[in-house]
């Protein structure tokens, strides 16, 4: 990682009049395997001290021993659209899911469920107690603009369904 990454995310962040408890970087679980974790956990726990909320990518992907996930600072763990496509019509597909949900919140973790593209998987999945999804299935990537017409054009959320999603 570069060495000045931090610094300038904070700077970039500050000159924008943006708080870092806004932003949740992601970390990929391959990273664990391919550069020394020690570094790379005092490097994550730079970014929560400084307020950062961090997320493991592609978890169930093999590389992060328990061990590493145990010391990481993370707050979500991204399930690994492996574990959660298709779920329905593959028993063993969904007992790894449940298995990997249930380790991420034995963690305390916010779990997240990548490439669901099937809603019985995503109620299959709700059922397991992943609430969070990242899917085309929900909406394709897309300019702000087109984002902001998005979002305006859904019903609010109700308060009530926020303040049990913050815990």
């Amino acid at each position: 990682m570069d060495p000045c990454f931090r610094e300038t995310l904070i700077w970039d962040l500050q000159s924008k009049s943006l708080r870092p408890e806004r932003v949740q970087l992601e970390i990929v679980e391959a990273v664990l395997f391919d550069q020394n974790t020690d570094s790379i956990t005092a490097a994550c726990k730079s970014f929560v001290n400084e307020g950062f909320a961090l997320a493991l990518d592609d978890f169930g992907t093999g590389h992060a021993s328990v061990l590493s996930l145990m010391n990481l600072p993370v707050s979500v763990a991204k399930v690994d659209r492996a574990f959660t496509n298709g779920l329905t019509a593959d028993s063993r597909t969904a007992a790894m899911a449940k298995a990997l949900v249930g380790i991420a919140q034995t963690l305390g973790l916010d779990v997240l469920a990548e490439g669901v593209n099937d809603p019985e998987d995503v109620d299959a999945l709700r059922q397991m107690g992943c609430e969070a999804f990242q899917s085309f299935l929900f909406g394709r990537p897309m300019a702000i603009a087109d984002a902001l017409a998005w979002l305006a054009a859904r019903p609010p959320v109700p308060m009530s369904v926020l303040k049990d999603a913050s815990g």
